[in-house]
């Protein structure tokens, strides 16, 4: 109750936080190469931008096969996860990197290192009005898993209390969801799964309404 408590009273402040747009927003793919948004971005994946899928919400077999790269180029990692702008740019893709923490799987290496590039685009005046222009907040994306996170990990309750301090508010509920996995939990079933996210607390459920699914069987 107390940690429930604590939650509530910083939620506002979290939100408030948030980027929020209320724009339209052009293309950061067509920036020219030399861009700052571009080049902080390869500074931790050197392909964003470089790949797009035609319908952002619809991964197909490329990024599969980008995703299973990634996280065979990490020798310990056990996932990897990509996130799609709504132009269906790759801006990041990123492996687990418990060589470094054991809490440093691959959402919290995406939603933090997004996050903080945007912050130094945005604080910067050198950089806000193109960071303003052409990124958008995370909720509008797509987060897609090479693995649907393992249910009984304490690493997943860590992921979807990410997740939600990532959306921050409701978000629009679109088919198929913003949250995707191509292959199936390494360890537990999808019916466990969905039972933590049930049992999570309402935030989750009923204003982030968190909501796992499965990509297009044709490209597991």
């Amino acid at each position: 109750m107390g940690c429930g408590n604590a939650f509530h009273a910083n939620l506002e402040r979290v939100r408030e936080a948030q980027i929020s747009n209320g724009k339209a927003l052009s293309n950061p793919a067509k920036l020219p190469e030399d861009s700052p948004l571009k080049v902080k971005y390869r500074e931790i994946y050197p392909n964003a931008f470089k790949i797009k899928i035609p319908e952002p919400r619809l991964p197909n077999q490329e990024l599969f096969q980008v995703l299973k790269e990634v996280k065979e180029s990490e020798p310990n990692a056990k996932n990897s996860v990509a996130f799609l702008d709504p132009f269906g740019n790759l801006v990041l893709c990123l492996p687990d990197t418990f060589d470094k923490s054991p809490v440093h799987t691959a959402f919290m290496n995406i939603t933090q290192n997004y996050a903080k590039i945007c912050f130094k685009l945005m604080n910067d005046l050198a950089t806000r009005e193109q960071a303003n222009e052409y990124l958008d907040h995370p909720r509008n994306g797509t987060f897609v898993f090479l693995h649907a996170p393992n249910p009984n990990s304490t690493r997943t309750i860590m992921t979807w209390g990410a997740y939600g301090s990532t959306i921050a508010e409701t978000v629009t509920q679109i088919f198929p969801a913003n949250f995707q996995y191509y292959c199936p939990p390494t360890k537990g079933t999808l019916h466990e799964l969905r039972s933590t996210i049930m049992n999570l607390p309402p935030f989750y459920r009923k204003k982030a309404q968190l909501s796992v699914m499965q990509v297009a069987p044709e490209f597991t």
